[in-house]
């Protein structure tokens, strides 16, 4: 799985291809991300193909060009957490937000929730999951059926870029299906990458959300009313991008099962991140 991709490894080139086998990922680290369409020129290619058709390299260079921008997200995250003053605070938002909507437009340009009038990918998601299937393992202590795991290791196939949006804008975990496979994914033992599991510990156990210190600072603090708009509109700007970011994965998801897939798990995840809206203004007010 392209999902186990560290988001910033060196660039492995050979005779000027490059490889993804499912734990290393090619990255110009520093360099912009390409969009889909790009990504294809950088003659990226698989070391193991399961089904050999077009939908399975569409998938592979999906994940590939996300892993690309991950490096973006995670440093605007590591600069979140790092921000004291009102004016750091907004620009690492505003970071944070420009590097989720890269994310949000690699999806587009796979043909993922597509604005009106976008060129249609001709790939068939369905059709990649009917074969694939019988490749991915089940894991048996996660307690929910084969479906609905698959289901969500797709939606989670970002990597650990998801558990460090969620925790660095105050989005409250949960014990839903996709919140457990995230916390299978990032556990002790796991495949992910070690410099990935350090990372990702390093955010949630020793840093505390933007939300949780902006609010805290502004409880103890004669903040003006210009600072608390800046701050809300930046951290509520993120919150929305999210939300883009996290619905481009769902599409995904139901366009490879159907549409009915982790409906009740999704309509969790949604609930919880829109509960992470900043209300500044209005609690001053009252």
């Amino acid at each position: 799985t392209p999902a186990a991709a560290p988001a910033d490894c060196k660039v492995a080139e050979s005779l000027g291809e490059r490889s993804v086998d499912g734990s290393d990922v090619l990255q110009r680290v520093g360099s912009a991300t390409p969009s889909f369409s790009e990504a294809s020129h950088y003659r990226i290619k698989s070391s193991h193909r399961f089904v050999c058709f077009e939908e399975e390299e569409w998938f592979y260079r999906l994940h590939v060009t996300l892993a690309w921008g991950q490096a973006s997200v995670l440093q605007a995250v590591r600069r979140c957490v790092s921000s004291r003053s009102v004016s750091e605070q907004v620009k690492a938002l505003q970071m944070l937000e420009r590097s989720i909507e890269v994310q949000v437009r690699v999806h587009y340009d796979a043909g993922i929730g597509q604005p009106v009038g976008a060129d249609i990918q001709p790939v068939r998601p369905a059709l990649l999951m009917q074969r694939l299937h019988r490749f991915v393992p089940h894991i048996a202590e996660l307690g929910y059926d084969e479906l609905e795991q698959r289901a969500a290791r797709v939606y989670c196939l970002t990597g650990i870029d998801q558990s460090c949006i969620m925790h660095v804008l105050g989005v409250r975990p949960s014990s839903h299906a996709l919140q457990r496979f995230r916390d299978w994914q990032q556990a002790a033992g796991s495949d992910l990458p070690r410099a990935h599991s350090e990372f990702v510990a390093s955010i949630l156990q020793r840093t505390r959300s933007m939300h949780d210190q902006v609010e805290e600072a502004v409880g103890v603090s004669n903040m003006s009313v210009q600072e608390l708009a800046r701050l809300e509109l930046a951290h509520n700007s993120c919150i929305d991008m999210t939300m883009r970011y996290f619905t481009r994965r769902i599409e995904l998801v139901r366009a490879m099962f159907s549409a009915d897939t982790l409906k009740d798990e999704w309509e969790q995840e949604r609930a919880l991140i829109q509960n992470a809206r900043l209300r500044l203004l209005v609690e001053r007010r009252e």
